[in-house]
């Protein structure tokens, strides 16, 4: 079984996870949720860690240091002190936790094949006129699919850029 090495928010140049297998536990036994097998809690951490870093180019702030292996922590940019000031990690660790239950309920966090339907939206305007647009996919797609996950998110994502064509 791989080890997990929690970040701390030093910024380590080796973790490989948000939270701790104890974490977890305590936040299965709180919610109710059934308990998971060791090997496979340890992969659903790894899984629900790179699912979160993969929205590191829709994220606020900078990372702490250029050397640090998750995209966490993150600098606020504009701090006035010499002290960097950083996000607090506190919701970023419950997406994370709700993202190891998606999974073992059955859900895939980062499907590898996806349909252009199921983020791009077409409709026609009177007088021959089609309009095209979509939003960024794993906005408008990926954490649809995972509302609380999206809510505890929302504090590190900047504003969506949507992308629009006009067609005549």
């Amino acid at each position: 079984m791989a080890e997990l090495i929690v970040e701390d928010m030093t910024g380590l140049e080796n973790a490989n996870s948000y939270c701790s297998v104890a974490e977890y536990r305590t936040f299965a036994e709180l919610n109710d949720y059934d308990p998971l097998e060791d090997k496979d809690l340890v992969v659903f951490l790894a899984r629900a860690t790179n699912f979160v870093d993969s929205l590191e180019n829709s994220f606020v702030g900078k990372r702490l240091n250029s050397s640090q292996s998750l995209a966490f922590p993150r600098v606020i940019e504009g701090s006035c002190s010499k002290t960097p000031h950083l996000y607090s990690m506190s919701n970023l660790k419950k997406a994370v936790l709700y993202a190891v239950v998606a999974q073992s309920e059955g859900f895939s966090l980062l499907p590898t094949t996806i349909s252009k339907d199921d983020y791009i939206s077409k409709e026609k305007i009177e007088g021959a006129l089609e309009v095209q647009y979509s939003s960024e996919y794993f906005s408008k797609n990926v954490l649809s699919k995972f509302p609380i996950i999206e809510r505890y998110l929302t504090e590190y994502l900047s504003s969506n850029v949507t992308q629009l064509s006009i067609y005549r």
